[in-house]
This record gives C-alpha cells, structure tokens and sequence, in this order.
C-alpha cells in the first residue's frame, strides 16, 4: 500500500472543504479591523476549520493555517481605547445559530508571555460577577500580544470552539491574571454593536482587585470574534484531522499519586526521601494543597509563606492541630510555621478553638426585634454550665444506658422535651447544635451522637491565616521541593488495575487524554469524589469498599469571608467568636456564628460560618444573596458596621475537585470499620485521606498521618 504523509492528507481534506470560496489575497487582511456593522471580507463562509496546528509539522506551512483562518466571518466592537483593566465581563446574543472560533483582543502590551484566561456561561453576567462557581474556564493560554489598538488573535487551535444557538445569551469573563491592566477597553456608555449574527450590548463591566472587587460599568470590551454560521437543523462540522500532539509511548513510574492535597503531597515527600523517585503526581487542580485554600491579597492562591505584607484568607483549613502528631512537629521544625503564634496559655486566647466559653452570644428575642441583645457573662455562665451541661450529663447517660446510636438531632429534641427547657434556652442548645453541624460539616439529623467528640477545646489548635502564612500557602511550600514530581490540571477519570504488576492511569491534562502506568497507583482524593464516581476503577471495586464509600458522610461547610480596609470599620468587641442566637428553629444556624480573626491578620476581618444541609442550600443563592442574608445578621448585633471591602464565598458542593469539605460519621455507622475497609489495598491501588484516618479524621493531620502510612506500605511492597 503506498504511503501518504500529513501534510498531503490535510492538503486533501481542505481543498475538499474550502473549494467554494476565494481564498486567494486574504492572507494580508488576518489582522485587519473590521467595524462590527460591516460585511465581512469572507462574504457568506461557513468553513469548517478547526485547530491545525501549524507548528507541530514542518510539512504544514504556516501560511496555510493563516489562510484557512480568514474563511471566519468577524465581529469586532472598536479599537479606540486608552483605557485597560486586567479582566473584563460582557454579553454576546446570537441572533443566529453559530459557533466561535477565535478571540480577538485589544492588549497594552507587546508581552511574549500574557496568560488569558476566558471564562464563559450561559445568561446574563450581572449578578454573577463574584460567583466564580457559576463559570465555566474555556481557555487558559500564554500568548504575545500585538500592542495597543492592534488585534491580538487567541487562534482556533487554542479557543475550543463554542455553539451559540439562535436567540441564546452567553457571558464571558477575560482576565490577563499576570500581567496586571492589559486588556483595553472604551468608555462609550450603552453603546451597543452588532451585526445580522450577534450583538453585544454595551454594558460590561472592567474589574478592581478581581472577582470579589469593584467593578465599572458600563464599558465597551475592546476585540471580537471570528466565527461560523450554522443553520438551525445542521450539525456541527466535525473537525479536521488533528495533527498528533502527544507521543503514543506511555510513561512508567513506580509510583503514581492522585491528588495534590496534605495526603498526595505527604505521601510523594516520604517516597522522595526514601529515595524512590520515580513518582509521578496527578492534580486535577492549577494549584496544591486541596481543602487547604489560601486566598492571597492579589487573588492567587496558593503560592507559599514568607511575603509579610500579604494577609492570606483561608476558603478551607485555617487551625493546625499541635497534639501529639508529626504534622505539626515537622512543619514547624522546617519553618512553614514562622510567624505563627505558639503561646500555649489558653488564657493569653492564642490557642484557639471552636469552644462556646470563648464566645459573645447576643440574642434577638422575638421575630419583630429590629436589634439583638448582647448576653451578659452571668448568663452566658447559666446557659454553659446548666443547660449545655446538662446535654452532655445527658448525652452520656444515653450512650451508656440507652440508646448507644441515635443522632444528633433527636438526642437534643429528647432532651429539651424532657427538661422543658424555655425557648431561649432552647434556641441556645439550637445554637451549638449548628456550631456542630459546621464542625462535622453534616446535618445534625444525619450525625451519629456517638460519633461526636464532645472535647470543649481540650486540643491547642494554632492559627495559620496569618501575615505571611496561610494554610494553602504552607502547602504551596511544603510542595517546592518535589515540585517537579507534580502536573497540575491533570483530571484522572480512569484507573486500570487489572493487571495486578501495574496499574494504568488515565487523566486529561488541557483537554488532551493522556495515560501513564505504575507499579502501585495511590489515590488520595476526596470522598466527595470517590461518592460522585469522577474516576472509573476497573475491575470493579470490591463490595467492602463501596460499602465504605457509599454509606460513608461526606459533607458540606461554607464560609462568607469578609474584610474591611479601615481599621475604624471594626465596630465588633476583641472577642474570637460571635453567635447570634434566633428565636425559631427555621432561622438558628444560618449564617449565625462568626469568626473574628482580626488581631490575627491586622486588618478588621469576618468569616460566617454553615454547615450542612443549609450549606448546600446556599450554594444556589448568589454571592450578591448571600452577603445581604450575612450582613442582615451582624446588623442585628453591630447596626453600624459597612459593608465589608472584600468579600469571599466559598462553594465546597459545588467543586468538582472535592465535592464537599470532609468526612463524618452517620447514624448506624462505624468510622474505625468504614475508614479500614476504605484504606486497604486492592491489587497495585493503595488508598489515603482524611476519610481514611480511624484517629484523624476531618482534620488536615488525618490526611498527612493517611499519605505517610501508605506511601511507606508501597516502598515495603515494591522494595521486597
């Protein structure tokens, strides 16, 4: 059979493709400008053109690919700007069906190195703006820009092409997160551009400080689009043939890690220093460190300690536990601690906890209060000693006499029934209840009563969140020296262990599918992801496994972190926590306890905090919802205080990468037999995590103390 290179295959296939329009003379006009509302030089082409790669083959000229590019149709607004900003969000309506192709941008700059980012979702931006779990990335590239008022083209071969049916709205957010304000835009009011096959309507919006930040409209975003029609029964153009983009040979390591959170990296560092090597650690993420998320003063997450200025705030783990765990032991010893406070007089407040005695309840009496009263210490005093000492009097008789598992929220309902406590008193009980329900991040109906440690802050927990720490940025820095060993935005979908001498791992990594084999495969994922089946094992697990991960609790918690610039705005007393206790079981718990770490970070700071299944609820509301039900709330207790400068939400449900925040014990559960049978070994799969911990779990030490067991089990294994 006689051979046929690339290149002629793909002179083949466009010339079939494109042989009804004139190509001849396009080339020069790629970069021209073209006012929206005029025709555009390719006429009526639809062409099916999608991503060659022009650079993969020196067989494919490159003047080949420019001028298949020119058979678009193009939509540009202006190109008069002496404006830019770093990100930017506006509204594209398809008058008729049609896919894009390319991004054209207006850049400041003349950068070979200018990361865009292109977020997009369907319906009007507005309202959205903070609510970054609503939008989808579509593109994430490094390219040169042109310079001011010149096109800089995003090509098709690195902007997935997006159908946009007739009549539909699409958002897209733009942001050049590297190279600060690049991306120009006009102040031309409402002015709206559009043409027989979209329209842009005139209102964007340019950002100050990013998603939670300011934001200016109306604006007028600087570029365009190139695109195709489609008519609405036709389907879209399948794409050419792609030249290869990766090599076929599949990678062999000894040791594959899924998952970059404590237990992946613990484990990777404890292989490293055994000096096993050739690992290799699969992050689905563009950062390390999982449920353990700083939040940098400029928006980047998760790039390490030692910057003094920056004041971190934590989306995920904030305390480290310092009782009898190496985590602790290790960390500090090698300096990711510098900075933290490590005064173990409980009475100095140094050593914080989630404990009610160190709370300012205030108490807002009826329905109809318009202010909330703040307790007095005598009778923050009655209701700690009688009324929660009397649950936990109570909670253990249960447990040795009754029934030894009920849950949570029954034992309480028993016992204000028994004791016919006052609704004041009630509600008090209600308001550890739900302290409780953010701790376990379950529901308290869903919470077995025996799996609850009832500890009142008996373990120091030091604060990392502050200047120059931060739990995501330790992790960023534990991680450097083994940096190497890591790929970020590598999705693993498939795990293989048939072949009980090494498994086969299969991820997407930038869109492409990629595979690699090892000789144990270590997955240290969330159980949120386990439970959601985000990752195909084959053969299928055995049943002790599933059973673990099926009826295992996994849930929610949820922050509103808040921050305020001027010192003066700090209306709230010098207490750590604040509850606000509510007079009907329907509003106790939401958005009611406050974490106050302001002497912590220098800075006037809130972080509300739910859990359970109001935390899942939430996540349906907007950021904009969410802030004004927050800010509704500490109204009641401080009528004065602003509307904060910075605010962060957090969406652990709605996370593809966790799923939710950490595990617990249901009703009718074991932890130390579930967390077993999720922990052992099947075939060449090793497995780790906080769910998998009998001593640690929910708890940053749990997954550490998981990744290290089983990182030593492998060098065992592999080592015999």
């Amino acid at each position: 059979m006689r051979s046929i290179s690339i290149s002629q295959i793909l002179t083949v296939v466009v010339s079939l493709t494109y042989n009804h329009g004139n190509s001849s003379g396009n080339n020069n006009n790629y970069f021209a400008m073209a006012a929206a509302t005029s025709t555009p030089d390719d006429g009526n082409a639809t062409a099916y053109y999608d991503a060659v790669d022009d650079t993969a083959d020196n067989n494919v000229p490159s003047s080949q690919a420019r001028s298949l590019a020119t058979r678009f149709q193009r939509f540009e607004t202006t190109y008069q700007s002496t404006s830019a900003t770093s990100g930017f969000m506006f509204n594209i309506k398809a008058n008729n069906r049609l896919i894009l192709r390319e991004l054209e941008l207006n850049l400041a700059t003349t950068s070979n190195d200018i990361q865009i980012h292109v977020h997009v979702k369907k319906g009007n931006y507005k309202g959205y703006e903070s609510n970054r779990n609503v939008w989808t990335k579509w593109v994430d590239v490094t390219i040169q820009g042109q310079g001011s008022n010149k096109p800089t083209i995003i090509p098709s071969n690195q902007f997935p092409r997006l159908t946009i049916e007739a009549g539909e709205m699409r958002s897209f957010y733009i942001s050049c997160p590297n190279q600060g304000a690049c991306l120009r835009y006009s102040k031309e009011g409402y002015k709206k551009y559009t043409n027989s096959e979209m329209t842009y309507f005139g209102d964007g919006s340019a950002e100050q400080k990013g998603w939670n930040g300011r934001w200016l409209t109306p604006r007028t975003f600087n570029g365009g689009f190139r695109y195709e029609t489609l008519q609405s029964n036709q389907p879209e153009p399948p794409p050419l043939l792609r030249l290869p983009t990766s090599s076929s040979t599949t990678k062999e390591y000894d040791a594959v890690i899924i998952g970059a959170g404590w237990a992946g990296m613990r484990a990777a560092h404890t292989l490293v220093r055994n000096g096993m090597t050739n690992i290799l650690v699969l992050e689905a993420n563009k950062y390390v460190g999982g449920r353990s998320t700083s939040v940098n003063e400029d928006n980047s997450r998760n790039t390490g300690v030692g910057d003094k200025d920056n004041v971190p705030l934590e989306m995920g783990s904030e305390w480290q536990y310092s009782s009898e765990n190496s985590m602790h032991s290790e960390l500090r010893r090698g300096g990711y601690f510098d900075g933290m406070n490590f005064n173990t007089d409980k009475d100095e407040d140094d050593w914080m906890t989630l404990d009610v005695g160190y709370a300012q309840c205030y108490e807002l009496r009826s329905t109809t209060s318009s202010r909330a009263e703040k307790m007095s210490d005598a009778v923050m005093d009655r209701k700690l000693d009688q009324v929660w000492g009397g649950f936990l009097s109570y909670r253990r008789r249960e447990n040795n006499d009754g029934d030894p598992d009920m849950s949570y929220a029954r034992a309480v309902d028993r016992y204000i029934e028994r004791e016919n406590l006052s609704n004041s008193d009630g509600q008090y009980i209600n308001m550890i209840v739900s302290m409780g329900e953010f701790d376990y991040a379950a529901d308290e109906d869903d919470m077995s009563l025996a799996g609850i440690s009832f500890a009142n802050g008996q373990y120091p927990t030091y604060y990392t969140s502050v200047p120059g720490v931060g739990y995501g940025n330790i992790a960023a820095s534990f991680a450097k020296p083994f940096m190497n060993k890591i790929k970020l935005n590598a999705n693993v979908n498939k795990v293989n262990y048939q072949n009980s001498d090494k498994s086969v791992i299969t991820y997407v990594e930038d869109g492409v599918t990629k595979q690699v084999t090892a000789r144990a495969a270590l997955v240290t994922v969330s159980l949120g992801v386990l439970k959601a089946k985000k990752i195909n094992f084959t053969p299928r697990l055995p049943n002790s496994k599933l059973n673990a991960i099926n009826n295992m609790g996994f849930g929610t918690l949820n922050k509103c972190i808040m921050q305020w610039n001027d010192k003066n705005d700090e209306v709230w007393p010098d207490k750590p926590w604040f509850h606000l206790i509510t007079p009907t079981d329907e509003t106790s718990g939401k958005w009611t306890t406050f974490w106050n770490p302001s002497k912590w970070k220098g800075v006037p700071t809130l972080v509300g905090w739910i859990g359970g299944d109001e935390a899942k609820e939430v996540e349906k509301q907007t950021d904009q919802q969410i802030l004004s039900d927050v800010m509704k709330n500490l109204r009641l207790m401080w009528p004065d205080i602003k509307q904060p400068d910075r605010v962060i939400i957090t969406r652990w449900g709605q996370n593809p990468y966790t799923v939710g925040t950490y595990s617990y014990t249901p009703v009718g559960r074991s932890h130390s037999t579930d967390s077993r049978n999720l922990r052992r070994k099947v075939g060449n799969v090793y497995w780790a995590g906080e769910a998998s911990s009998s001593s640690w779990q929910a708890c940053v030490v749990g997954g550490w103390e998981s990744g290290e067991k089983a990182a030593r089990e492998i060098l065992q294994d592999l080592r015999r």
